[in-house]
């Protein structure tokens, strides 16, 4: 229990997502480590107050892995996932443009992702109806790669002439 007698999720964290404090004091070096591993736990102390975190009827519309508080079309878990700020409006796509590729042409965008975000995954489907999502359809190629960080290229045929694209993010 912390300092109050509240349960520990209300003690801070470290990046890992493991609370870190000593009869209910911070411990001192807690938060000293990167984010490469940063659970999602400790991402949300980063991004939400600690009354809304702990305030269970905001988990659907602030806080919760698939809560979407600025409205951007991406759940707090993609937001994570994306190295996205989710509380502004962004894109995770860049560069958005047609090119050409094995003597195709095809509509290409670029995105990146952390390398290390434990408990969540991404899946591109495509769809010609918006009804059935399949995740083929598409060329995924490897574009640049850091310490942290990995970015790819999604290439899509122009043929046929309609189609959608979107992220599906998991939490186990």
């Amino acid at each position: 229990l912390d300092g109050d007698g509240d349960t520990a999720e209300a003690l801070p964290l470290d990046p890992l997502g493991t609370a870190r404090a000593t009869d209910g004091i911070p411990e001192a070096g807690a938060y000293e480590a990167g984010a490469a591993g940063m659970s999602l736990a400790y991402w949300r102390t980063l991004h939400f107050s600690a009354p809304d975190r702990a305030d269970p009827a905001k988990e659907a519309t602030v806080w919760g892995n698939d809560a979407d508080p600025e409205g951007d079309g991406i759940p707090n878990c993609g937001e994570y996932l994306l190295l996205l700020d989710p509380n502004a409006c962004d894109s995770p796509l860049a560069g958005i443009a047609v090119t050409g590729y094995l003597g195709i042409d095809w509509l290409g965008f670029t995105y990146t992702r952390a390398k290390d975000r434990p408990g969540v995954t991404e899946a591109i489907q495509t769809s010609t109806d918006l009804a059935a999502w399949s995740g083929t359809g598409f060329l995924t190629l490897l574009v640049g790669e850091t310490a942290t960080t990995t970015t790819y290229q999604v290439l899509l045929p122009l043929n046929p002439p309609r189609g959608f694209i979107r992220f599906v993010f998991t939490v186990p």
